[in-house]
């Protein structure tokens, strides 16, 4: 099977060259989250984990277990990179009494100061988009909104808190889009890749 990173068989395949081109972009995106967490002495993982917990209230969500799922790793990694993070002063972990083996991560003053520091590491990523037009934009998020939904279904991703894998949603993932959480009509603009009246499908 070809590369998609032989430029020969990158020429005539749309595909190759999709992949390649967003695979810059997740470049784009390893390096901002590096720098911004060098003032800290933080690795991407644990930023990544600090603007979590930070924008995730539900308990459920701040748990060990779900946050390996989420970032793709497994719970001794997560573990290691809070376990770093509580050392550094920047979590507390609050053990569940009915169930020792359930964790959940709350941020400390500091962390939260850090976290609110480094919130908007990715104002490079967001500069560029808006170079593009208002349609553009949005056929770009439809598109990767059904390429995750893709993912989910071939189980490369674990998780995916959007419309397009909910239960509530009733559309046809292009330009018809209903939430039955929220009884109402959606538009491309007001579609959510991040949900907490998420429902995982059957």
């Amino acid at each position: 099977m070809s590369s998609a990173f032989d430029p020969v068989h990158q020429n005539a395949n749309v595909n190759s060259k999709i992949i390649v081109s967003l695979e810059k972009v997740s470049e784009v995106f390893r390096v901002m989250l590096w720098d911004s967490g060098k003032e800290y002495g933080l690795s991407p993982i644990q930023i990544q984990l600090l603007l979590f917990v930070r924008y995730h209230q539900e308990e459920d969500l701040r748990k060990v277990a779900y946050m390996a799922r989420e970032f793709n790793m497994t719970k001794a990694t997560i573990s290691d990179s809070l376990k770093t993070l509580e050392q550094k002063g920047l979590v507390r972990k609050k053990t569940d009494v009915e169930d020792a083996r359930s964790v959940t991560v709350s941020l400390t003053a500091k962390g939260e100061k850090i976290a609110s520091h480094v919130a908007n590491f990715t104002g490079a990523l967001d500069s560029a988009l808006g170079h593009l037009s208002p349609k553009d934009r949005e056929t770009l998020l439809v598109t990767l909104m059904r390429l995750s939904r893709q993912l989910l279904e071939e189980e490369v991703l674990a998780v995916e808190r959007m419309c397009f894998h909910c239960r509530n949603y009733k559309g046809n993932m292009n330009n018809t889009h209903y939430c039955e959480a929220f009884k109402k009509k959606l538009t491309v603009k007001t579609l959510r890749v991040d949900c907490p009246a998420h429902a995982d499908l059957d």
